[in-house]
């Protein structure tokens, strides 16, 4: 089945949102850093049941998404023990515009 781009109408950030809150890994790692952050990545993998390497691919995505931060600079972190923290405001921008995109006011 073809991917399906981005519609021309749908902006950027409703884009974005769309693609990060799409996962359910994401979105489960959002959910445990609010509950129980910061956490590292060995203990997001252990909490939603995958492996190490995907916690961090998915952590990469919400780290440029602007929703995690990490207390270790990306230039740093090989080697490193790096415990991640959710922007709750970010997350709560980007479903407010996602929301507003999707239900747009009458």
């Amino acid at each position: 089945m073809p991917r399906v781009t981005r519609p021309a109408g749908m902006p950027e950030g409703v884009s974005t949102a769309v693609h990060v809150f799409g996962s359910q890994a994401r979105d489960e790692i959002l959910h445990q850093l609010a509950l129980a952050g910061p956490l590292t990545a060995a203990e997001l993998a252990e909490r939603i049941g995958a492996t190490r390497k995907a916690a961090l691919e998915h952590l990469k995505t919400l780290e440029l998404g602007g929703l995690v931060s990490a207390d270790v600079p990306a230039e740093s972190r090989p080697g490193r023990e790096v415990r991640w923290t959710v922007d709750r405001r970010r997350v709560e921008q980007m479903l407010d515009a996602l929301k507003a995109y999707v239900l747009p006011s009458e």
